[in-house]
């Protein structure tokens, strides 16, 4: 009775493990796929009402969209101070309690980016919240030219442009008004970074976690197999360099590439060949699953094939790898994941044209990557890993399994 009710224990704790495991596992893909969609607010709405419209998956994919973001100011009676709006990309305008708006002369460059409409309304607001009154819709365009009139005026890179904003009256219901503004431009069909992005990506993290699986095979069948000198010190370094993470060295790594690219333009710190070398000092783990391995492996049949008159390199190729398969894919599959959602190294090593998925989810600049498309982006990520997943799903439990006993 005693052994069943244990066995019941045990059996309901491993379901709220799986249980919980589970729950970790599907929120952050729940919010990925709900800021994919991308949740806006109506404008100038007190009570903001979600709209999924799903521009993340259609900029992705090539679909033109309407980019859009929000934010708002708030003034109270007695207020004398001027607020600023749209300090981002060279945008600066001024708005004072009054609703004089001074629109300061644009960046040159800005107006390379595509035409950007700046919405603003002024709203009287109440203690609780609620929308008293609301004034006209002030239409700022930059990058375009428009007619001035009362309710749209055309930013300039030569010199201020002043306009005038319907700002609500003062009054026992209204104890402070909110300018509500929101920036709208046309995204058009989406370029070839986000695949550039993938690529860039996949392609490291397969030469590294090919590079670093062909070093841990030699290494470990020396260590194993063959008779050289300080095999034991050799092995202990190994295990100290693991637990130096490589990021720690970011600094003296920058430092170190940036001088040698100022000789070497494919050896600069903004290089894949760069983040490739430094990648492969992450060879540390990789080197004792398969150490772990080669020790289980019987040598009987390299010694019959060294009779034969195998070379050691022949008996490795024909003999020891085939039976290593299981250990080879947990290997490469640990060092292509690690590779492939590294973070440190290539957010500060790689420059926009190089760069991986993290600088392309830290790059958030004013006209291209919004949240919405950056959300699209993880889970499309997702898809390289579950393709290598299914392709060696039946070599992961017995690789891991085998690699982790050392003998």
């Amino acid at each position: 009775m005693i052994a069943l009710s244990h066995q019941t224990i045990r059996l309901w704790l491993a379901r709220l493990f799986i249980i919980t495991l589970v729950m970790f596992m599907l929120f952050p893909i729940g919010y990925l796929v709900r800021h994919s969609l991308t949740g806006q607010d109506d404008f100038a709405q007190t009570e903001p009402v979600d709209t999924f419209s799903g521009d993340g998956w259609r900029q992705l994919f090539g679909i033109p969209v309407i980019g859009k973001r929000s934010d708002s100011v708030y003034f109270r009676p007695g207020d004398t101070n001027t607020q600023s709006i749209g300090i981002e990309d060279g945008l600066n305008m001024a708005i004072t309690p009054d609703g004089r708006l001074t629109i300061m002369p644009v960046e040159p460059w800005v107006l390379n980016y595509p035409p950007v409409t700046l919405r603003l309304v002024a709203e009287g607001l109440s203690n609780s919240s609620a929308l008293k009154q609301r004034g006209a819709v002030l239409n700022v365009h930059i990058g375009s030219n428009v007619s001035t009139s009362e309710t749209d005026v055309a930013a300039r890179p030569d010199q201020p442009v002043y306009a005038n904003l319907q700002m609500p009256v003062y009054d026992d219901n209204i104890d402070r008004i909110r300018v509500y503004y929101e920036y709208l431009w046309f995204t058009p069909a989406f370029t070839t970074e986000t695949s550039r992005v993938m690529w860039n990506s996949i392609k490291l993290a397969l030469c590294a976690s090919a590079a670093v699986l062909i070093m841990s095979v030699l290494l470990a069948y020396a260590l194993v197999r063959l008779k050289i000198a300080f095999k034991k010190q050799v092995t202990g370094l190994v295990l100290i360099a693991q637990m130096f993470p490589s990021f720690l060295l970011l600094t003296t790594y920058a430092n170190v590439f940036y001088w040698l690219g100022e000789s070497v333009d494919w050896l600069g710190r903004s290089s894949h060949i760069s983040v490739f070398i430094i990648y492969l000092g992450s060879i540390t783990l990789s080197v004792f699953l398969v150490l772990g391995f080669f020790r289980q492996v019987d040598a009987d049949m390299e010694e019959s094939a060294f009779i034969d008159g195998a070379t050691p390199f022949q008996a490795l190729w024909h003999i020891l790898l085939p039976l290593s398969r299981p250990i080879l894919a947990v290997t490469f599959m640990v060092s292509f994941v690690f590779f492939y959602s590294e973070f440190n190294i290539s957010n500060r090593m790689l420059t926009f044209d190089n760069m991986t998925f993290a600088g392309f989810m830290m790059e958030s600049s004013f006209y291209s990557n919004p949240p919405s498309l950056r959300a699209a982006m993880l889970l499309v990520s997702f898809v390289p890993v579950l393709i290598l997943f299914l392709f060696i799903r039946k070599h992961l439990i017995s690789g891991l399994a085998e690699g982790s006993t050392k003998g």
